[in-house]
């Protein structure tokens, strides 16, 4: 349909350009079709299970796949290694999983009720911290916030605007400054954001 294509060229157009100022443009361009290749793939078994059972079930078994890999993970690194990001969990590296933990928090959070939606979001969520991985934690705490903003009254609306706000308002008029020796990457985005500098090439991934 018109609306998927549109969507699906959305998505690529980002992708697509970022392989222009990568410093390897032929490597740029292998991780660029290795994603869409993968994408489309994925996109089109969960379609194809969509049809055959419904989205909630198809929600249902991928959280019950993700809650398997993550005590997989957990009783792998217990032998060989629990805080030790160079050991994978189990058979993926620390940002692929702090990702996959992330959608199973998501998931969480519209598949499940009550208690348990609770439980599951906050063990997912410590998943994700305990990977280190700023990015997927960034892109979990922005979409847990908007799920909560269009959850909530008008007082939890407010509070959750004005939390960051507060706190960039804080950074920009000086009563808070940030203390860092270079290598906190998260700092590192801020302090660029506040400074004019360029975000693609000075901050890497998370930047981006």
């Amino acid at each position: 349909s018109v609306p998927f294509v549109m969507t699906w060229m959305l998505f690529l157009l980002p992708v697509g350009l970022s392989v222009f100022w990568s410093l390897d443009i032929e490597y740029g361009m292998t991780k660029a079709v290795n994603l869409v290749v993968t994408t489309s793939l994925s996109l089109c078994l969960i379609l194809s299970a969509i049809e055959r059972s419904s989205w909630l079930i198809v929600q249902r078994v991928l959280l019950a796949m993700l809650t398997g890999l993550l005590v997989l993970a957990v009783l792998y690194k217990l032998r060989a290694g629990f805080f030790d990001r160079d050991v994978p969990f189990f058979i993926n590296g620390p940002i692929v999983f702090g990702r996959l933990m992330s959608i199973a928090a998501i998931l969480s959070a519209f598949v499940l009720r009550g208690f348990a939606r609770v439980v599951a979001v906050t063990v997912f969520g410590l998943a994700v911290i305990w990977t280190a991985s700023k990015g997927p934690l960034l892109g979990l705490v922005g979409l847990l916030s908007l799920i909560a903003f269009v959850r909530a009254n008008w007082l939890g609306r407010a509070l959750i605007v004005l939390a960051p706000v507060t706190g960039a308002a804080l950074l920009l008029t000086g009563v808070w400054t940030l203390e860092y020796d270079g290598s906190n990457r998260l700092l590192v985005v801020a302090d660029l954001v506040l400074s004019g500098g360029n975000l693609l090439s000075e901050a890497g991934p998370l930047g981006g």
